[in-house]
């Protein structure tokens, strides 16, 4: 399986010329004491307020919309495409996870190496992400992701060292349909950001505020307040991927190991699972401003942890195929309601340096808690999925309470 890095494509939809062209005169009206109000860092108690700007309501901004300007009716598809194929990637280990075991005779410990395999990629994504925007720009990083999966994609095609067997002869043919959506993905990346290279990236995020050179990776953080919201926010997105993918994951073995389910029927619960991640993030979406996010996430973390307690205790078949799907359903919108914090929370100059690191980060969960998983399961028995999943679920509770407050208006 490719490693997909489902979390670390960030890609802002922007029209450089309008929102510079809108930008340029605001900053040229400012009077000198607002001019030093927006050079100076923010204090604590600024974060705490909320806002995306240094230097508050001062800056004419352009809202964007999904189709406006037009050129983003062809870059949303386009993203959403890649998310596509990123979370096809991640939700192919579960299934596959028996049947690697049963051909190759793994145990849990060795076969869980397939969810540590890409944390190089991860890690490598999480130092390079601000580096690789500033020198090629989105339509780089367009290009590099849909590049990568393509080429992982043909490794897999053609087998590498796996001895003939009629009982994988699926597998080719499923790499192959993945192949074609990972070609797919490398072009309508490369048209729909061809025009985003790195100047214009340069000029939009920095040329405004003259920050270019004072927003690295290091200074966001190592430096407060954004250093504060930076590691909450990336080990938050740490514990939330391990959750998801280790739960995804592990969850086809558990049931047909602990559940005495057949290998069909617990196969689907896995698909039940990602199916559940899909709808709730497009359902809750629209549930969650009614509550304000900080408070909205905190009630589907608890909800989950509820559902959790459920699938545990409860020895049963269809109560824990039910439980884990609507388990994905709350878990759907903690990615994009942390994302939208930190959005919030922090100037515009900083977004996709500390989401990007954050997602890139995060993505590492992806691959050492389902590791941890599967090496503690080889000792303890597979059962020991539950338990852990409901630590995790806890630390990631605690970890949203700590992030700083939203202002109202900025949510």
């Amino acid at each position: 399986m490719a490693a997909s890095g489902s979390n670390t494509c960030v890609l802002e939809l922007s029209d450089y010329s309008e929102v510079h062209a809108s930008a340029a005169p605001a900053q040229d009206r400012k009077s000198p004491a607002s001019r030093s109000l927006a050079s100076r860092p923010r204090t604590p108690d600024e974060v705490e307020s909320g806002g995306s700007e240094p230097n508050g309501g001062n800056v004419a901004m352009v809202v964007e919309k999904w189709n406006s300007p037009q050129i983003n009716a062809y870059r949303v598809p386009a993203t959403f495409w890649s998310l596509l194929v990123m979370g096809a990637n991640d939700a192919a280990y579960g299934a596959l996870i028996p049947y690697l075991e049963k051909y190759y005779g793994l145990n849990y410990t060795i076969v869980s190496l397939v969810f540590l395999s890409p944390f190089v990629g991860y890690v490598a994504s999480a130092i390079l992400n601000n580096y690789l925007h500033l020198t090629i720009g989105q339509r780089g990083i367009g290009i590099i992701c849909g590049t990568c999966h393509t080429l992982a994609y043909i490794i897999i095609c053609l087998h590498p060292l796996m001895p003939s067997s009629s009982s994988l002869l699926s597998l080719p043919a499923s790499e192959t349909g993945s192949l074609g959506l990972a070609v797919i993905e490398l072009v309508v990346l490369t048209w729909a950001f061809w025009d985003c290279n790195a100047e214009t990236y340069r000029r939009l995020y920095h040329g405004e505020h003259g920050t270019e050179n004072k927003t690295g990776l290091k200074d966001a953080l190592l430096k407060m307040p954004a250093a504060r919201v930076s590691w909450l926010c990336a080990a938050f997105l740490l514990v939330y991927v391990g959750v998801e993918v280790a739960l995804g994951g592990w969850i086809v073995t558990f049931m047909i190991q602990v559940r005495n389910g057949q290998a069909f029927a617990s196969g689907m619960t896995a698909t039940g699972f990602w199916l559940g991640i899909t709808v709730g993030r497009a359902i809750l979406g629209f549930v969650t401003p009614l509550f304000g996010v900080k408070l909205a996430m905190t009630i589907y973390i608890a909800i989950t942890m509820g559902l959790e307690l459920l699938f545990w205790l409860v020895p049963n078949f269809y109560v824990s195929a039910v439980a884990v799907s609507f388990q994905g359903f709350f878990l759907g919108p903690l990615f994009p309601g942390v994302v939208l914090v930190a959005s919030a929370i922090l100037p515009r100059h900083l977004h996709v340096v500390v989401i990007g690191f954050a997602a890139a980060f995060g993505g590492c969960g992806a691959a050492v808690l389902p590791f941890a998983v599967g090496a503690i399961a080889q000792v303890k028995g597979v059962q020991v999925l539950q338990p852990i999943i409901l630590a995790l679920l806890t630390v990631l509770l605690i970890l949203w309470l700590c992030l700083p407050r939203i202002n109202k208006k900025r949510e």
